[in-house]
């Protein structure tokens, strides 16, 4: 999808990056500063939790284990990702804004994921049974969706969006039309207008079929 013309804007990176692929430019940017993420970095090191982290639009996977089980799931789309040791020293060495960092846990490890969510209150996040994300505070795909609304002049009854995750759940409460996918988490299902298809099979296809 990402060679086809038929769309001139993308929402990127949890909603912190939008870009007009006519003008080849970002119009919207709200990544963090760098620093800010260390902390966190280092207690889920500390506590050897999976990381991934999103810098400049690009996928950074700490750990070959990491990078081997995303591998198998999502296939060739990881292998434009970047393989690091180290997340911590990665983002001192390369000192750019962060779009998104996300940490995987089990169950063992919920109660420490709940601290930090506590603890880390200058940053948004969200929360799944697999990982849990951190972004700008009050960022995320709603607030993207809001920002290219606007830039598009629509109201919120004319947008359509379609989604699996709690992470979905800003941007469903930015549309008007709220597909979701039967394999989706029971929090976000709770605001869909429409159910489809699980995302592992034609959910997604439907949607757009119906909005068509």
């Amino acid at each position: 999808i990402k060679k086809e013309s038929f769309y001139r804007y993308a929402i990127c990176s949890n909603g912190a990056l939008i870009f007009d692929r006519e003008k080849g430019e970002r119009i919207y940017n709200n990544s963090v500063n760098y620093l800010e993420f260390i902390p966190i970095l280092k207690e889920c090191q500390s506590l050897n939790l999976g990381i991934t982290l999103t810098v400049g639009c690009q996928h950074i996977i700490e750990g070959e284990k990491l990078y081997l089980m995303a591998k198998s799931f999502f296939k060739s789309d990881v292998d434009k990702s970047i393989l690091t040791a180290d997340a911590v020293s990665y983002l001192l060495s390369r000192k750019e804004n962060v779009e998104e960092i996300q940490i995987f846990y089990s169950s063992k490890n919920l109660s420490q994921i709940n601290s930090m969510i506590e603890k880390y209150k200058t940053l948004s996040s969200s929360l799944s049974s697999l990982y849990v994300e951190f972004y700008a505070l009050n960022g995320g795909k709603g607030s993207g969706l809001k920002v290219l609304a606007k830039v598009l002049n629509v109201e919120r009854e004319e947008i359509a969006v379609c989604g699996d995750s709690p992470n979905d759940i800003p941007m469903f409460k930015e549309a008007g039309l709220k597909f979701c996918v039967a394999n989706a988490s029971d929090s976000l299902k709770e605001l869909a207008t429409h159910f489809v298809e699980s995302s592992n099979e034609f959910g997604v296809k439907t949607a757009v079929d119906i909005i068509l």
